[in-house]
């Protein structure tokens, strides 16, 4: 499993990006959260997603480049 948080920016970018507009007010419950994040995730433009995917493809290049060390000077 890839450690590197720019192996994964959907789990690090995404989810910081949704914590910060969900948790502007504390959810009600557990329904009022999953609601909040449905919400969030329909607004947020495609070209979101498709920079995180392009991000994403140029680590995945940098990580091949460096045969799978440590590559984030190189960023």
């Amino acid at each position: 499993m890839a450690r590197s948080t720019d192996l994964n920016p959907l789990d690090y970018f995404l989810w910081e990006y949704l914590k910060g507009k969900i948790y502007n007010t504390k959810p009600r419950n557990l329904n009022d959260l999953r609601q909040r994040i449905i919400n969030e995730f329909r607004t947020i433009p495609r070209e979101f997603y498709r920079n995180a995917v392009l991000s994403f493809y140029n680590c995945l290049a940098y990580c091949q480049t460096t045969e799978g060390r440590q590559f984030e000077y190189l960023l």
